[in-house]
């Protein structure tokens, strides 16, 4: 696939993996009546710091925060533990964050994101049987970190 092929597609996956990141919300606000109010609190934090009433740090920070990404992460966890299907689409959706990693550190022009997110494709590369991709990526990461090792300043 090439040009608008590889968007296209990214962009269905990227469809799928908010479709089933509203399922696990959707199952959480079912079991745990008090999680909506969770939610709302975030989005009003959002919000704020959009507005730039409040740091982005403070939302980051949050009681708020902490107990959404603690009940997401558990509920993924224990779906994971309970389903074979369940363990291949949170798979799945890990892989796609992997992806939007790279999506990002190329937009934003990040370097720490971006050797952040290569680093994160090793395993994929390696369960996937790419043992070429697995062998570049490594010696990239590598023969780069030792260049900042030597050329701080560059870096």
């Amino acid at each position: 696939m090439s040009g608008k092929a590889v968007q296209r597609a990214l962009r269905g996956y990227l469809l799928v993996d908010q479709y089933l990141t509203n399922q696990i919300i959707s199952k959480i606000i079912e079991s745990e009546p008090g999680f909506e109010s969770i939610i709302a609190k975030v989005e009003q934090l959002y919000c704020q710091a959009d507005g730039g009433d409040i740091d982005i740090t403070q939302v980051i920070t949050s009681d708020y925060m902490d107990k959404f990404v603690n009940t997401i992460t558990s509920r993924k966890a224990e779906s994971s533990d309970n389903s074979k299907m369940s363990k291949l689409w949170l798979n799945y959706m890990r892989m796609l964050g992997i992806a939007r990693k790279l999506i990002e550190a190329d937009r934003t022009g990040s370097w720490e994101m971006h050797l952040h997110a290569v680093s994160d494709c090793l395993p994929v590369f390696a369960a996937a049987g790419n043992p070429n991709y697995l062998k570049s990526a490594y010696l990239y990461l590598q023969k780069t970190r030792a260049l900042e090792v030597e050329n701080p300043e560059v870096f």
